[in-house]
């Protein structure tokens, strides 16, 4: 992808100017981005709008908010002219953007056996199972539909 073209149609999104676009990873679903505005670090995902849907967004969008609601951490979603999830060409592509709060942390590091060890797992399972019982209990109802295979292009 075209980092000054990222570059150029985040600062026409967001009216702001727009600094240091950084790749952050690159998948099957997802572009991620790390860039600067008004002093401070924030992320980009571009998702192919072939490959999901906004309202598969917007669904996963909500599950964050409902664990955010009950203190499982999650980034905040940045809103954009008042939505969470607009439209935007790269590279004569549509994307859907998403725009997340940058938080500060360090990369696992799975060759470090004093972090990636059992007392890593416990917590992490721990966790996850927090989020069960989160969307298991939760309110507001979150369809997600059950993925079978990959429909890459």
């Amino acid at each position: 992808m075209n980092i000054e073209s990222i570059s150029e149609n985040l600062t026409l999104l967001t009216q702001k100017k727009i600094k240091k676009v950084e790749p952050l990873s690159g998948g099957f679903q997802n572009h991620v981005f790390r860039f600067l505005m008004d002093h401070h670090w924030y992320i980009a995902r571009l998702t192919p709008i072939k490959k999901r849907s906004k309202e598969l967004i917007e669904a996963e969008l909500s599950f964050m908010k409902a664990m955010r609601k009950n203190n499982i951490q999650t980034p905040d979603v940045i809103s954009i002219n008042d939505k969470r999830v607009t439209e935007l060409i790269i590279d004569n592509k549509l994307f859907y953007i998403t725009i997340f709060q940058f938080v500060e942390n360090q990369e696992l590091d799975v060759s470090d056996l004093s972090i990636w060890n059992a007392n890593f797992f416990f917590e992490w399972g721990k966790t996850i199972g927090q989020m069960h019982r989160i969307s298991e209990t939760s309110l507001e109802k979150i369809h997600r539909p059950v993925w079978m295979e990959d429909d890459r292009e």
